[in-house]
């Protein structure tokens, strides 16, 4: 299909332009776009920081945890989309305790992912909170 002139193009044109880009995309593709998406979504949804960020109000420590914010959204993204091969995913205090305090309203919760998520305080706090999962897992 020929790339239409955007200046000149019709409606209709842009249209079968665009659903023609989107037919050469997988599947798999587009369900980890829009998976990362909805993550990223429910961030700006619940969250002032990318406001502040967009408006130039954010202090050098706002800018940081947002970043790292949308950092963790990737994984959990990636953790949603591989649930089937990765069995648990260790997220930051704050993604862990927002998830706890909106219980079903957060994504993990709503897909029943959440008990499959933890934090921790250092290596070895991970390390027992692993086998703690596993004891549970394997009913010991």
């Amino acid at each position: 299909m020929e790339v239409p002139a955007f200046e000149k193009a019709e409606q209709k044109e842009l249209e079968a332009f665009s659903k023609d880009l989107l037919s050469r995309i997988p599947a798999s593709e587009l369900n980890r776009m829009e998976t990362e998406d909805m993550v990223a979504d429910e961030v700006q949804i619940t969250d002032s920081r990318p406001r502040k960020v967009v408006l130039g109000k954010a202090n050098p420590k706002e800018v940081e945890s947002l970043g790292n914010e949308y950092r963790d959204g990737k994984r959990i993204a990636e953790f949603k989309l591989h649930t089937d091969t990765i069995d648990l995913l260790q997220i930051d205090k704050a993604q862990f305790v927002r998830m706890e305090k909106s219980g079903e309203k957060h994504s993990l919760a709503k897909e029943g992912l959440g008990g499959r998520c933890f934090w921790s305080r250092d290596p070895m706090d991970a390390i027992e909170r692993i086998r703690q999962h596993i004891a549970v897992a394997s009913g010991s």
